[in-house]
């Protein structure tokens, strides 16, 4: 540990330990501050604490205030650090590395010679070097071999009775619409469409990395991904769920509803009527919409004709018409006798409607007997005797009605007889009690028209839907199909710069070859498009596969990493816009230029920040003045 006694100590030894101390630079604060007595001379004198020069002291007690420790590093400041770097031409063989495809794992004929090998570039290159061209002898064979094995799932699944075959995969397939791949012609003939999707995924070097990053960081995408999705799994249930109800109700609607007459189908509605929408065409072909409940009150048809009780008595399967009504008589067509515009002249009964039991004593007591009832209907003058039958027997409880006696044989003219008694009371019940229509109350409902309309409002593929529209709000860039029941499909977004991910493996998948740049080496580099765009399509190829193993809702068509060196804006457009385009010609990257610094420089200063500072020409040499002022500004900061 060195010492010193200086207030601004100068730390010149390299690699040497310091302390440094807070202490009072005046003898007055010296004793002040160790206890010391003080003279009144002391006040008026400001003595340093320590001589300097000759006469400094061999060992002086000061108090310390505050102290820290700190140590120097190899000599050389920034700007003789900065000094040191000189621009260099690139070694032979830097930016490239061999990447060997003797054994590929799999049969090529003829087989390739051993230690048969491509140039493999990264993400960085040198400019204008031009990657080793593959020779046709080999190129040829391996494409072929490599061809067959991508296309043969496909095939497969094309084939009747075969067996499906895991093979794999093709980069960029669902972007591009495309499920097999095919070789380059010969030019001038026009290489396949699209071009970037085959010279991807039949050249060894395009597919080399994507794999190997979605393995080593598949559990923190995928938590990623889950936690972008939000509610979407909850909403595809409840969506699936709507799917089923449409579907049953569907076949409900086609069987039965589209075949119910227009009054059986307005009185199965008539439940719900306060909430069915009927349209209607107004003047001037002016379409109005209204509840069906309004457009019942605003006809000729009554209110009640398609009440509950109204319902239940013309029922064709209800008891009243199982008992009385024939067999293979039409339903009651109360509805359609009431929609009409005949007026009818009301004449009130003398105590209520006729009963069945009235009809029976009525018989029994002679015809002459009828006059005095004038509301029982004179199809009964005509109607045989009952033979003293009565049709309420004495003796049962009020509640027992007509309903509870048994009509005996079905061919017996007691039967019979009680069959024409019901009969004529029910037509006095239509014809007396229930009016066709009153006067003044409105006009006639167009029954066919209302029943279309009602099948159109009540048809599952409208009112499911808006159910399930109303019911869940979606926000965001969530897919959507031709089915607005279909689930969601998400395509979750990774902005994080996936150059991170490479170098992480290996610095050779940026730039190959970099421990051969000689130390303290400045020069320009390039960005690599076909590398960035092959190992994107890759990425996102290997991750749709590990959505679809994670049941994640997703179609595989989306484009989840956009970014390689990082930005505001994508590196890349979504995939599935890329068209015809060739492999390198849809990176928004493009071919930058990138300053590489290989030296003690940015280590020792890794906070430094760089930039281009334009050269001018004096005295025809390169005036590098602006280059020095900077490294003195940089410096001193």
């Amino acid at each position: 540990m060195r010492w010193t006694t200086s207030l601004t100590p100068t730390c010149k030894a390299p690699a040497t330990e310091y302390l440094a101390c807070v202490v009072p630079a005046f003898e007055l604060g010296r004793k002040a501050g160790l206890g010391l007595p003080i003279e009144p001379t002391d006040e008026q004198k400001l003595e340093p604490t320590w001589a300097s020069g000759a006469q400094s002291p061999a060992q002086v007690s000061l108090p310390v205030y505050f102290h820290w420790e700190f140590r120097t590093g190899a000599g050389g400041d920034f700007e003789e650090l900065a000094r040191l770097l000189e621009p260099r031409e690139m070694p032979a063989g830097v930016g490239k590395r061999p990447m060997d495809i003797s054994q590929p794992g799999f049969q090529i004929t003829p087989p390739p010679a051993p230690g048969a090998t491509l140039e493999l570039e990264g993400a960085l290159r040198v400019p204008d070097a031009e990657p080793t061209a593959w020779p046709q002898e080999t190129r040829t064979p391996f494409q072929t071999a490599l061809k067959e094995i991508l296309n043969a799932p496909w095939k497969a699944i094309n084939q009747e009775g075969q067996e499906p075959i895991l093979a794999a995969p093709i980069y960029g397939r669902w972007q591009a619409a495309r499920h097999t791949v095919e070789m380059a012609p010969k030019p001038p003939d026009a290489p396949p469409s699209p071009p970037w999707l085959h010279e991807l995924n039949l050249d060894p070097r395009h597919r080399a990395v994507a794999a190997r990053v979605v393995q080593t960081q598949q559990e923190q995408l995928m938590a990623s991904a889950w936690e972008q999705l939000g509610e979407i799994d909850r909403i595809n249930q409840l969506r699936r769920q709507a799917q089923l109800a449409r579907a049953v109700n569907a076949v409900y609607h086609a069987k039965h509803f589209t075949k119910f007459s227009e009054e059986t189908l307005l009185k199965v509605v008539a439940s719900a009527q306060s909430r069915v929408v009927v349209e209607a065409a107004g003047p001037n072909n002016v379409t109005t919409r209204a509840m069906l409940s309004h457009r019942i009150s605003q006809s000729i048809i009554p209110d009640r004709a398609v009440s509950a009780p109204s319902r239940r008595m013309t029922n064709s399967r209800g008891a009243i018409s199982a008992r009385f009504q024939p067999v293979g008589a039409p339903p009651i067509a109360l509805v359609a006798t009431l929609n009409t515009t005949n007026i009818v002249q009301l004449q009130r009964p003398e105590a209520g409607l006729v009963t069945i039991n009235e009809v029976s004593t009525v018989h029994g007591g002679g015809l002459n007997q009828i006059a005095l009832y004038e509301r029982i209907p004179t199809a009964l003058n005509t109607a045989p005797p009952l033979e003293n039958f009565n049709i309420v027997p004495e003796g049962f409880t009020p509640r027992r009605t007509l309903l509870d006696f048994p009509p005996g044989g079905a061919d017996s003219p007691v039967a019979q007889a009680f069959r024409n008694a019901a009969k004529a009371l029910q037509d006095y019940l239509e014809k007396k009690a229930f009016p066709s229509s009153f006067a003044g109350q409105g006009a006639p409902m167009n029954l066919p028209n209302t029943k279309q309309v009602l099948l159109q409002n009540l048809n599952p593929e409208n009112t499911v839907n808006a159910r399930a529209r109303a019911s869940l709000n979606i926000t965001g860039g969530a897919g959507q199909g031709a089915d607005p029941l279909e689930p969601i499909l998400d395509a979750p977004d990774f902005p994080q710069p996936m150059y991170e991910a490479l170098r992480d493996l290996s610095q050779d998948f940026l730039f190959p070859g970099l421990e051969r740049v000689p130390p303290n080496t400045v020069a320009l580099l390039e960005t690599n498009p076909k590398f960035v765009e092959s190992f994107l399509v890759g990425l996102n190829a290997e991750m749709s596969g590990e959505l679809l193993w994670r049941d994640y809702p997703t179609d595989q068509r989306g484009t989840y990493f956009r970014r390689f060196w990082g930005g505001d804006q994508p590196d890349i457009d979504v995939i599935k816009k890329w068209g015809d385009s060739k492999l390198g010609d849809n990176a928004r990257a493009g071919e930058k230029l990138v300053l590489l610094i290989r030296g003690e420089l940015l280590r020792r200063y890794p906070n430094s920040v760089i930039y281009a500072v334009a050269a001018t020409l004096k005295d025809g040499r390169l005036d590098l003045t602006p280059r020095m002022n900077a490294i003195r500004f940089f410096a001193a900061r």
